[in-house]
C-alpha cells in the first residue's frame, strides 16, 4: 500500500475505507441473524458435522470455519454468522479502497482539472464517491441479508473484491505482488465459488491491459502461474481430507469430480441472456474505466457529440446503479434464479461491480461538473457551467440520500428475516417431540434440517432419530443414519443395506417400531407409509401408530385432541413473528408459513372430524393467516362454514385448485376436507403405481359422510374394499347399496360400475363361474366397455381357454387399437402358439403407434428369436438393453441368440449379466435362475 504522501488525500484512500468497514461490521453485527435459516440450514449441517451431506464444494469456506468447531454447539450457529458479516466489512473496506484509488484522468476533461499527474480523485468532496460506493453496496438488502448469515456468499464476494482490489493498487504503484495476490484469489475464488469461473478470463483480460507486453515475460507467466496454482489447490483440499479421514464412499477422484459436477450444473442452469443483460449494465461500465480517452479530434461540433455521449451513458449507468440497488423487477435478485431445489441465486458480483462503477461515476461528475478547469481550455460556457453545478450538487445529494434510503427502506425486511422464526419453529417442533427417544420422520427436509440443530443444541434431550424420507433412495445417507444410531436402531443396518425396496424395508421398521416404541411425522405426509400406519395431529407434529388388519375409523380421543389444540394455541407468539416476516418480504417467511399452516390445516381436519367444529374453523383462519396461498385450508374453511350452518357444502370449491395437481397440493397445504377433492384422491389412489386402497378408502368413505347422497363415492370405496381384500365389508356393502338402488333406478354408467364391483368380488373370492356369468350377463349390453373385455380374457386366460379369448382380444384391439393390454395378451398367446407371423403383425401394428412400448418390444424380440431371425432380434434386444439395463430377461434372450451363433463367451456374458440382475432384484430362488447356473456351468465346460 502506498504512504499516505503519495496522495493529497491520504484520509479518504487510506482510512476511510476502514472506518467504513467498521461501521459496517458494527451494522451487521447489530443486525445479525441469531440463528441458522431456510437459506444455511444445509450449509450449517455439513460445516457443523451434523449432517450427512459433505461439502464437496466450497473448500476455502470449509477451511476457515474449522476454528469454530471449538465453540460450543449452541454458539456455532452465531459463530458462523459472525464471519459472513466479517466478510461483508472487508468487502466493503476492500470497495471502498478500490473506489478511492480508480484512476481520474481517463478523459481530457479530467486531466484539465488537475487530475492528469496524480490521477486519484483529490477534490475536497473525494470522501463522497466512496461513502456512496460503500452504502450503494452494503445496504443492499441481498448484501445485508449474506452479510448477516453465512451462505457462503460473502466470503466468494470477498475474494472477487480482493482480486479487484489487488489489479487497482497494482495500476498505482505497479508492484508485481498485487498480481500475484489477485491470481490467487482468482484461484481460491474459482475453487470456492463457480461465478469465478466466469469472471477469471476478464481478470486474465484485465492483467494484459495492466502489464502489455511485459505480460509474456516467462518469468512473470511462472510466478503467475504458481500462485494461481497455489489458489486453485483448495480443490484438492475436501477430497484430501475425506479420503485420509474415509468418510466419504466417492473416493479422491469422486470428491473430486462431485465439485466439478455441481459448479457445471450452476454454469449451465443460470438462464444467461438475463445474466448477460444484467453484466451489460453493472459490468461493462468497468471497461469505460479502463480507457485512457485521448479526446475527440474534429470540428468542435464532434467533440462536444462525443463529449455529451459519454456523459449520458455515465448518466444512465449511474441511474441504473442506484436503479438496481433498490431491488427492482429487473435486478440480480429477482431478474436471475434457478429453481429452488438447485439454489437461489444472490450474484453479489454483479452488485460489487456496479457499486465500483457506480463510485468512479460520482466522482466524475463531482470533478468535472464541480471544479472549474486549472486554466480556460475552451471557452467559458454559462450554460454548461451550470449544468455542472447541477450535475454535482445532484451527485452530492445522492451520496447521502441514496444509502439513508437503503437503510430505512431494507432494514425493516432484514430485521424481519433476520428474526428468530427459524429457531422458534425449530424448537417447537423439539417441545412437541416424546419425552423418550422417538423415530422422528419427515418429507420436509427443511424442517428435518432444522429440527437436527437445534437437538444439537439439547445434549440432555432424548436421542431421537431424525430420518428425511426424500433421502431415502441415498445409500450413502442410509449407511450415515445406521452408523450414527446403531445402539438405539439396530433394524436401520438393514435398512442401510436394502439394494432394492429401499421403501418397503422403511416401511417395515416404521411398523414395528410404532408398535414398540413413539413414532413422529414432523408434516402430514400421504403415500405408502400410510396403508400400514395411520396418524393423528399433537397440535405440531404428528403420532404414528400401527393400522389395524380391519379397515376402520376410529374413535376420535377428545383427550388427545384437546392437549393438540391446547399445544396449538401456545404457539401463537411465533405466528405473529411469521407474519411480520411474510409482512417484510422475508424470504424464509414463506417456508416457515407453509409449515405453520400446513400443521393448523392438519390439527383443523382432525378437529372437525371429530365434530369440534367451531374450534376446527378457527384453526383453519389462524392456518390461511400463516399462509394466504394454503389452497386447501380455505377449501377446508368453507366446508367447515356449511357444516355449522347445515347448509349443503358448496360444489365450486375445487376452482381453486385447477391450476395445481391435488397430490401437490396435499404435501404443501395438508389434507383436504371437502367431499369432491376427497373423490378425485381416493380414486387417483386406487389407479395408482403404488398399491394404497387402505387410504383410498378412508378418503373415499369421508367423502360419502359429507355427501351421503354421492353414489359415486360409495361404489369407489367398496371398490378399494376389494383391493384391500376387506370381502366381507365389501359384500355387505354392495348388498346395502343394491337394497338402496335397485337396477331399474340406476344410471347407465352406475348399473356397469355396480357389476364390475360384482365381477371383482367373484374374481377376489377365486368364483370364476360367477364371475364369467356376470360378465357374460352384460356383455350385449356394454359390447364396447373395453374393462368387461379385460375382466372376461384375463379370466379365460387364467382358466385355459385360449380359444375364447382370442375372439374378444381381437374385439378390443378394434375398439382401443392403442390398449398395450390387448396386444400383450393376444401376441403372447400367438407366440405360445407358434404363429409367429401373426403375432408379429400384430406387435408391429400396435408398435407403429406406441412404439416405445416396452412389453410389446420384448414379445417382438421374442418372436423374432422364434422364428430365427436373429439379427433382427438382437437389434431388438440391444435396444431393449440400453432403456432397461436391469431386466434379467433381456440379458437371457441376448444369451440364446449368442448360443445359437455358437458365441460361448458372449453367451456365457449375458447369462452372468443376468444371474446379476436377477441378485440384484432378490430373484434368484427361482426355477430360471438354477437352469440358468447350470447353464453358465455347461458353456464353461465346453459342452
Amino acid at each position: 500500500m502506498e504512504d499516505s504522501s503519495a496522495l493529497q488525500r491520504p484520509f479518504v484512500a487510506r482510512f476511510l475505507p476502514w472506518v467504513l468497514g467498521a461501521l459496517f461490521l458494527a451494522l451487521y453485527l447489530a443486525t445479525l441473524h441469531p440463528w441458522i435459516g431456510v437459506a444455511n440450514a444445509a450449509l450449517a449441517g455439513q460445516l457443523g458435522g451434523w449432517d450427512p451431506d459433505l461439502a464437496y464444494t466450497e473448500p476455502v469456506l470449509w477451511f476457515l470455519t474449522r476454528p469454530l468447531l471449538l465453540l460450543p454447539p449452541s454458539a456455532f450457529p452465531a459463530g458462523l454468522n459472525v464471519l459472513a458479516a466479517l466478510f461483508g466489512a472487508l468487502t466493503i473496506a476492500l470497495l471502498a479502497r478500490s473506489v478511492a484509488l480508480l484512476p481520474h484522468d481517463r478523459m481530457r476533461e479530467q486531466r484539465i482539472r488537475g487530475h492528469g499527474e496524480n490521477p486519484t480523485l483529490h477534490i475536497r468532496l473525494a470522501w463522497v464517491p466512496v461513502v456512496f460506493a460503500a452504502g450503494l453496496l452494503g445496504l443492499q438488502r441481498t448484501f445485508w441479508e449474506n452479510a448477516t448469515l453465512q451462505t457462503g456468499e460473502m466470503l466468494d464476494l470477498l475474494l472477487f473484491a480482493a482480486a479487484v482490489a489487488a489489479l487497482v493498487e497494482y495500476r498505482l504503484d505497479l508492484r508485481e505482488r498485487w498480481l500475484w495476490i489477485a491470481a490467487f484469489t482468482v484461484g481460491a475464488g474459482v475453487s470456492n465459488n463457480w461465478a469465478m469461473i466466469v469472471y477469471a478470463p476478464l481478470f486474465l483480460i484485465a492483467v494484459i491491459w495492466l502489464r502489455g507486453w511485459s505480460f509474456f515475460d516467462a518469468g512473470f507467466l511462472l510466478r503467475m502461474t504458481i500462485c494461481s496454482a497455489a489458489g486453485l489447490a483448495f480443490y484438492l483440499l475436501m477430497p484430501l481430507g475425506t479420503a485420509i479421514a474415509g468418510i466419504s464412499d466417492l473416493g479422491f477422484l469422486g470428491t473430486l469430480k462431485a465439485n466439478f459436477t455441481l459448479q457445471k450444473a450452476f454454469l449451465l442452469g443460470i438462464p444467461r441472456g438475463r445474466a448477460l443483460l444484467l453484466a451489460m449494465v453493472t459490468v461493462l461500465p468497468l471497461g469505460l474505466i479502463a480507457i485512457r480517452w485521448q479526446g475527440a479530434k474534429g470540428s468542435s461540433l464532434e467533440r462536444f457529440a462525443g463529449f455529451t455521449a459519454l456523459i449520458l451513458l455515465q448518466i444512465l449507468w449511474l441511474g441504473l446503479a442506484v436503479f438496481l440497488a433498490f431491488d427492482p423487477p429487473f435486478s440480480p435478485r429477482r431478474l436471475v434464479y434457478l429453481e429452488k431445489p438447485a439454489g437461489e441465486l444472490a450474484l453479489l458480483t454483479f452488485s460489487f461491480c456496479s457499486a465500483l462503477a457506480a463510485g468512479y461515476f460520482a466522482g466524475w461528475f463531482l470533478l468535472v461538473g464541480g471544479t472549474d478547469p486549472d486554466k480556460e481550455w475552451d471557452r467559458p460556457n454559462t450554460g454548461l457551467r451550470f449544468l455542472g453545478r447541477a450535475a454535482a450538487g445532484t451527485v452530492l445529494a445522492a451520496g447521502i440520500a441514496v444509502p439513508a434510503g437503503l437503510a430505512l427502506v431494507n432494514f425493516p425486511g432484514v430485521r424481519a428475516q433476520n428474526s428468530s422464526g427459524t429457531r422458534d419453529l425449530a424448537n417447537a417442533l423439539a417441545d412437541a417431540l416424546p419425552t423418550r427417544p422417538a423415530l422422528v420422520l419427515a418429507d420436509d427436509v427443511t424442517a428435518s434440517r432444522l429440527l437436527a440443530a437445534a437437538l444439537r443444541q439439547r445434549p440432555d434431550a432424548p436421542q431421537h432419530i431424525v430420518v428425511d424420507t426424500r433421502r431415502g433412495p441415498d445409500a450413502r445417507y442410509r449407511q450415515w443414519l445406521a452408523r450414527k444410531h446403531r445402539d438405539a436402531l439396530p433394524e436401520l443396518n438393514r435398512f442401510a443395506e436394502a439394494r432394492e425396496n429401499v421403501a418397503g424395508i422403511l416401511t417395515d421398521l416404521v411398523v414395528r417400531t410404532a408398535a414398540m416404541a413413539p413414532v413422529v411425522y414432523l408434516n402430514p405426509s400421504f403415500g405408502f407409509f400410510f396403508e400400514r400406519v395411520r396418524s393423528h395431529s399433537e397440535g405440531l407434529v404428528l403420532s404414528v401408530t400401527p393400522a389395524p388388519e380391519a379397515y376402520v375409523i376410529p374413535a376420535p380421543d377428545a383427550a388427545t385432541l384437546a392437549r393438540a389444540l391446547a399445544l396449538w394455541n401456545r404457539q401463537a407468539p411465533f405466528w405473529e413473528t411469521v407474519v411480520r416476516m411474510r409482512e417484510a418480504d422475508a424470504p424464509d417467511a414463506r417456508d416457515l408459513g407453509m409449515f405453520w399452516s400446513r400443521a393448523g390445516n392438519t390439527l383443523g381436519v382432525d378437529l372437525q372430524r371429530a365434530g369440534q367444529l367451531e374450534e376446527a374453523g378457527a384453526v383453519f383462519a389462524q392456518a390461511e393467516r400463516l399462509n394466504p396461498g394454503n389452497q386447501l385450508a380455505w377449501i377446508n374453511g368453507r366446508v367447515n362454514a356449511s357444516l355449522k350452518t347445515g347448509a349443503p357444502i358448496a360444489t365450486n370449491l375445487l376452482v381453486a385448485l385447477s391450476r395445481s395437481p391435488l397430490v401437490q397440493t396435499l404435501n404443501t397445504d395438508g389434507p383436504v376436507d371437502e367431499p369432491m377433492a376427497l373423490l378425485n384422491y381416493g380414486r387417483a389412489l386406487l389407479t395408482s403405481t403404488d398399491r394404497l386402497p387402505r387410504q383410498a378408502w378412508e378418503a373415499l368413505h369421508r367423502s360419502a359422510a359429507l355427501n351421503p347422497n354421492s353414489l359415486e363415492a360409495r361404489i369407489a370405496g367398496v371398490e378399494a374394499l376389494i383391493q384391500g381384500f376387506q370381502i366381507e365389508d365389501a359384500r355387505r356393502e354392495l348388498d346395502a347399496l343394491a337394497a338402496a338402488h335397485p337396477p331399474g333406478t340406476l344410471s347407465r354408467e352406475d348399473f356397469a360400475a355396480l357389476t364390475r364391483l360384482e365381477i371383482f368380488h367373484a374374481l377376489a373370492r377365486q368364483d370364476l363361474a360367477t364371475a364369467e356369468k356376470l360378465i357374460e350377463g352384460v356383455r350385449g349390453q356394454f359390447a364396447t366397455d373395453t374393462s368387461l373385455l379385460d375382466l372376461l380374457t384375463a379370466l379365460y386366460i387364467r382358466q385355459g381357454r385360449l380359444n375364447d379369448a382370442i375372439p374378444l382380444l381381437e374385439q378390443w384391439r378394434t375398439l382401443r387399437l392403442d390398449d398395450p393390454a390387448a396386444t400383450i395378451r393376444l401376441s403372447s398367446i400367438l407366440i405360445g402358439r407358434s404363429q409367429y407371423d401373426q403375432a408379429l403383425r400384430v406387435l408391429d401394428q400396435f408398435l407403429a403407434r406406441k412404439s416405445d412400448n416396452a412389453p410389446a418390444r420384448i414379445n417382438r424380440a421374442i418372436c423374432l428369436l422364434r422364428m430365427g431371425r436373429l439379427d433382427d432380434s438382437r437389434r431388438e434386444y440391444q435396444g431393449l438393453v440400453e432403456k432397461l439395463p436391469d431386466l434379467p430377461l433381456l440379458h437371457y434372450g441376448l444369451a440364446e441368440i449368442a448360443v445359437r451363433r455358437k458365441s460361448t463367451n458372449e453367451a456365457v456374458g449375458h447369462l452372468e449379466n443376468y444371474m446379476k440382475h436377477a441378485a440384484t432384484l432378490q430373484a434368484t430362488n427361482t426355477t430360471e435362475y438354477a437352469e440358468v447356473a447350470a447353464r453358465v456351468q455347461e458353456l464353461r465346460g465346453g459342452r
